[in-house]
């Protein structure tokens, strides 16, 4: 037999590749084969409970449908890896290669499937970008649009309220003696401003003359007023008001017990501070209880003829009224 040079090299040097080649072979088999029909050589990696490499190209291929597994083209090859992150969550990395066109993308995210979900979506639109429109792809939740705040109210109108009071009064300063008499009134609110017209009149009362023994006048008091005032709500049941206005008095004398009886009348301006309280009996009437101070600028003197200066009445009178109003 001739030997020939470097034989025995060659020899190793093909045992070794044929050596390689049976490993490869056995690797393959022992590889699941991919039958999903998908143009791509994917890698992938991700912890326990994540979606694993069968799971991730079963929802590429659920993505991509029909609309053409096998598209020829550039090679596509990709390799996706998840962490999990030390302070919680997920970390994805995908890499890509489109012919000679690389691509990287990071995503981060609470729940792996999520990021698993996102790389599939991405790979189905390299092997075909119409799979974003697969009648087989899960719809986008529906939010309802958000419902436009109502408009705020316009402000209510001031309540208005009129009614009519009658009441008895007893006062002091307005006749020669405590005085007793009756006091009507018309008001009208709207909203926390009141104003009220009023008329009061006294029983007559007789004062006896100094000068002449046996003589004697009578005095009879009669006036108006008109108040403006601040209120509480009328629909309170308990409520008041705090009043200022302005008085006309009318005092008529009469002389008795002298041969020639005559007659005086005497009219004066009055200033006013009126305090009032109120409780609602029912929603159409309510009790009032008033206290009022007044004062006047100048006495007037009433001289009846036959007894001459008789009575001049008080710079200041106060009185109190108890009665009740009805509301319309």
């Amino acid at each position: 037999m001739i030997a020939h040079p470097g034989s025995g090299t060659l020899g190793y040097l093909i045992g070794a590749l044929a050596s390689l080649a049976a490993t490869l072979v056995a690797i393959g088999e022992a590889l699941p084969p991919q039958t999903d029909g998908l143009a791509l050589e994917l890698t992938w990696e991700a912890p326990q409970g994540c979606p694993d490499l069968a799971r991730e190209r079963a929802e590429i291929s659920r993505r991509v449908g029909g609309l053409g597994r096998e598209i020829p083209g550039e090679p596509i090859a990709a390799q996706g890896t998840i962490h999990l992150d030390p302070s919680g969550g997920y970390s994805l990395l995908l890499r890509t290669r489109v012919g000679d066109i690389r691509g990287e993308r990071a995503l981060a995210g609470q729940d792996c499937r999520e990021l698993a979900a996102a790389a599939a979506l991405v790979l189905a639109l390299l092997i075909n970008p119409e799979a974003a429109h697969s009648l087989d792809s899960e719809p986008a939740p529906v939010v309802p649009a958000p419902i436009p705040p109502s408009p705020p109210s316009p402000p209510s109108p001031a309540r208005r309220r009129s009614g009519c009071g009658l009441g008895a009064v007893l006062a002091s300063g307005v006749l020669p003696s405590l005085a007793e008499g009756l006091v009507g009134r018309f008001f009208y609110q709207r909203g926390p401003v009141a104003a009220a017209v009023q008329v009061a009149g006294f029983l007559p009362q007789k004062e006896s003359a100094l000068v002449l023994p046996g003589a004697s006048a009578s005095f009879y008091r009669l006036e108006s007023a008109l108040e403006v005032c601040a209120a509480t709500s009328s629909d309170r049941r308990v409520g008041g008001m705090l009043c200022l206005g302005g008085a006309v008095a009318r005092l008529h004398g009469k002389s008795a017990g002298v041969s020639a009886p005559g007659e005086a009348t005497a009219y004066w301006p009055e200033g006013l501070l009126a305090a009032a309280g109120y409780l609602h009996v029912t929603s159409a009437a309510r009790l009032h209880l008033a206290a009022e101070l007044r004062g006047l600028g100048s006495r007037p003197d009433l001289a009846i003829l036959g007894l001459g200066s008789t009575y001049r009445p008080a710079f200041f009178n106060w009185r109190g009224a108890l009665g009740i109003d009805v509301l319309f």
